[in-house]
């Protein structure tokens, strides 16, 4: 809404804010006090516009939207205004803005009259004024208009507190005009879905929330018992909390459980705008503002707002594929230290930071003998699998494998987020297991529990039903397969049913080691004319006449030098016979007679090249051999091989590798630095890999009819055209 000052319009007793986008099955709706919403009936002509109104830009925009679109005027009594005037239009604002983010209309208010808009044909010409709101016609301004219930403005009243306090903040108005218009750039999404995240928190728009929720119901799982034992006290932790949203869900279910607990909330935000609303948010919720207190501000990567605690329970959604440079010196100085270091595991590569923030969760959870302490956090697949054996990624991973701390991942469906349709998962982690756990890993395959959505957010096409809006509720199936800890299906129920599955492995099922396979060098040697002018590219070669002395004189005769060396050894190379030689122990012989006899000094880059030249990789060659008449292993033909672990590699070798390469060995040189084994240990989670469902291909048959139907349809047409 633009800036309008009470100055612009001071001795108006009403003004009437024309509102369209929305429809209302009443006359009026009293939204309370001073504020109702009135439906028009009848709007000025063009010309009634023009004649009655001081700004004809005011007219001219107001004709451009026309009575399609405007129904409504918002009509605040200024006389009954309990607070300053100057409050009406913040007021306002909130209101409309309230209404959008409620109902997901299009509501635009293109101008402010001191007159009812219906009156305005009978008003003497040029006599009312007005003033401009919004400039400019909506992209959606002419859509059918959202029906407004009762329900929405019942909403609007509980919230317009909150409402009006943040509408003062520019970052909240953007949010709001971006998720109403859905006409973000592509480059903003995050952004804006990090600020669409408090707008979901502060307005409890609980069908917005449903992977949180999910997520504290899978963290807390375990402990419903425990925590409905008297006035247990519970800390909550989100390293990256945006506006509370999740840390609000956690102390709601946790107060389901157990109305006596007392829970305390810790969380850090990098974003000022969300990390306001946060702080705002807690004070509003908490009367002592205790857990307003416990939000810090800054990157909680190089920074860490709460390094002297640990918690009971800790979640988060990191921001998915950012890269984490303007952390990067804080981080790598605390990776290279021996202690009080929460990335001892590794550090993932630059452009993806999600690791690092599980691995500063897992360095807050308490030690064992301290108490239990649970993690859920949600992250795209890039942490499942991406990154070598040896790797960044590969190595946090192997250590939370190897720790055991890794209870289960769940996959959600896709098109859950405003941001991004791509697949995400859950990953459920603690300090210590249930015996009956250690050692393994339960995979959930929960990718088609969702329902469509009946309006989409952007991306966000798709909803976890969880029986607040709608009768469908799968969160509980999803956390009975959590809590069965067994392979198995569910299948819920519906028109369309939704399949649910669940395989148990043990964390040594996602290692493997990276074992290197070399295969000999075998080689045929030639001193042709086609191979002897190889050696003009060389780059040892050429460097023979290449000279850096800086002074003149001296740098061409070296270069002339380097050339006559140059010619020397093409003329030694002429010398050779033209036999091809099919083994390089016979040929070596016979090459250095012909540079000794030639009294040419190679040196060992030089002869390298020279030799590089003359030889061709050949299969029906003999293999070539070192000093100690070991094979030389050639790196063009250099492979390698995932071993699982727990499998013995030369055993795997021979089942696997020598049937199909009889010549082929393991290169026992490379081994793991870390358990000195043969071969680089790497883990990885293939999600679709132990999930995978095989679709046979349709009939031959089948695929040629619809050929032949597509060919028939094109000669139709270009006979057609033809005429």
């Amino acid at each position: 809404m633009s800036e309008v000052t009470p100055d612009d319009l001071a001795d108006i007793e009403r003004w009437h804010f024309a509102v369209g986008g929305l429809d209302t099955q009443q006359e009026t709706l009293e939204i309370g006090g001073p504020i109702s919403l009135r439906r028009l009936r009848g709007f000025p002509t063009h010309e009634q516009l023009a004649l009655s109104l001081t700004s004809l830009p005011v007219a001219g925009a107001m004709a451009l939207y026309g009575e399609k679109v405007v129904r409504h005027e918002l009509v605040i009594d200024a006389a009954r205004f309990e607070e300053n005037t100057e409050r009406i239009f913040p007021t306002a604002s909130a209101i409309l803005a309230g209404l959008r983010i409620r109902t997901g209309a299009e509501v635009v208010c293109p101008a402010v009259c001191e007159r009812s808009w219906a009156d305005l044909r009978t008003n003497p010409p040029n006599q009312c004024r007005a003033l401009h709101v919004e400039r400019g016609l909506s992209h959606q301004a002419a859509a059918e208009p959202k029906l407004l219930l009762a329900d929405d403005l019942d909403w609007v009243r509980k919230n317009l507190g909150t409402v009006i306090r943040l509408t003062d903040d520019q970052s909240f108005e953007t949010a709001v005009e971006a998720l109403c218009t859905y006409m973000l750039a592509a480059n903003d999404r995050m952004e804006v879905a990090q600020l669409w995240t408090g707008v979901e928190a502060i307005f409890d728009i609980e069908y917005e929330l449903r992977y949180r929720l999910l997520m504290v119901n899978l963290m807390t799982a375990h402990d419903r018992a425990e925590l409905k034992k008297g006035k247990v006290i519970r800390t909550v932790y989100d390293p990256c909390c945006g506006s509370g949203g999740m840390l609000t869900i956690a102390k709601e279910r946790i107060l389901q459980i157990n109305p006596a607990a007392d829970v305390h909330l810790f969380g850090q935000e990098v974003n000022p705008s969300t990390f306001a609303v946060s702080k705002s948010d807690l004070y509003i919720k908490s009367a002592d503002g205790r857990d307003a207190e416990n939000i810090a501000f800054g990157s909680v990567l190089a920074h860490d707002g709460h390094a002297d605690r640990t918690f009971d329970y800790l979640l988060a959604n990191p921001p998915y594929g950012k890269d984490w440079n303007l952390d990067a010196d804080e981080v790598r100085k605390e990776a290279a230290r021996a202690t009080k270091n929460r990335f001892v595991a590794g550090l993932p590569r630059i452009n993806d930071g999600q690791l690092l923030f599980l691995q500063h969760m897992l360095g807050r959870m308490h030690h064992p003998s301290e108490g239990v302490s649970r993690v859920s956090i949600i992250m795209n697949g890039s942490p499942l699998f991406t990154g070598d054996a040896g790797s960044g990624e590969s190595e946090i991973r192997r250590w939370i494998f190897e720790n055991d701390t890794l209870e289960a991942l769940i996959a959600l469906p896709q098109q859950l987020f405003y941001n991004t349709g791509i697949s995400t998962y859950v990953w459920v982690l603690a300090n210590t297991k249930p015996a009956d756990r250690k050692g393994k890993v339960i995979l959930i395959d929960a990718s088609e529990a969702w329902l469509p959505r009946r309006k989409s957010l952007g991306d966000k096409r798709r909803d976890i039903p969880d029986g607040v809006d709608r009768p469908e509720n799968y969160i509980p199936h999803i956390v009975q397969l959590f809590e069965e800890f067994a392979d198995g299906t569910l299948t819920i129920p519906a028109d369309d049913p939704k399949e649910l599955r669940a395989k148990v492995f043990p964390t040594t099922a996602f290692g493997y080691r990276k074992v290197t396979i070399e295969r000999p060098l075998r080689l045929n040697f030639q001193a042709s004319p086609e191979r002897i002018a190889r050696l003009d590219d060389a780059r040892a070669f050429q460097n023979l006449a290449v000279s850096r002395l800086k002074d003149p004189d001296e740098k061409a005769a070296a270069e002339a030098a380097g050339q006559r060396t140059q010619q020397a050894i093409r003329d030694m190379l002429a010398t050779l016979p033209q036999t091809l030689f099919t083994d390089r122990a016979a040929f070596l012989p016979v090459f250095e007679q012909a540079v000794k006899k030639a009294g040419v000094r190679l040196a060992a880059p030089v002869k390298r090249a020279v030799l590089d030249a003359l030889s061709e990789r050949d299969e029906a060659a003999a293999i070539c051999r070192d000093e100690d008449d070991q094979p030389e292993a050639d790196p063009e033909l250099r492979d390698t091989e995932n071993v699982p672990l727990g499998e013995d590699v030369q055993a795997f070798f021979e089942r696997e590798v020598r049937p199909h390469v009889p010549d082929a060995w393991v290169n026992e040189t490379i081994r793991d630095a870390k358990d000195g084994g043969i071969g680089i240990v790497g883990y990885e989670i293939n999600f679709n890999r132990y999930f995978y469902r095989y679709t046979p291909p349709r009939p031959l048959e089948e695929i040629e009819a619809d050929i032949k139907a597509v060919e028939a349809d094109v000669l139709k047409l270009l006979k057609e055209v033809a005429g």
